[in-house]
């Protein structure tokens, strides 16, 4: 399971951060949000992937299907992808956006509409 990989890296990698796991079927783990208007940052363990919700602003999967690697490593490969990833949204690196036509995520710089890092807003423009 990814998220028993996920769980002793998160409290390796975020000692000062907290977050709650829950298991109903799927195992969820939350960090609480920063600002209410970006919202929870929740890992969902989907099995073979590892989905990322952002908030109410926008998700993204991470996965690895790679045949030739071992579910072993294939596994630790996706928890390192996702330590990575949380990495550059807690420092800001990262910037989640939604737009009247859906939403994504990047580099800081490449979103338009209304825009958001992990402490909030950045802007609010109408494409």
């Amino acid at each position: 399971m990814i998220a028993n990989l996920l769980i002793a890296q998160l409290k390796l990698h975020f000692p000062d951060k907290e977050f709650s796991v829950t298991n109903d079927g799927q195992t969820i783990i939350t960090f609480p949000a920063k600002n209410p208007e970006v919202g929870d940052l929740e890992i969902h363990d989907d099995g073979d992937e590892i989905t990322l919700c952002l908030g109410t602003v926008t998700h993204v999967h991470i996965g690895n299907s790679d045949d030739q690697l071992s579910l072993e490593i294939r596994e630790q490969k996706i928890a390192d992808d996702v330590i990575k990833f949380i990495m550059d949204v807690f420092s800001e690196n990262i910037e989640f956006y939604k737009t009247s036509w859906g939403g994504g995520c990047g580099p800081r710089g490449c979103g338009e509409g209304d825009i958001f890092v992990w402490s909030g807003p950045v802007t609010a423009q109408k494409p």
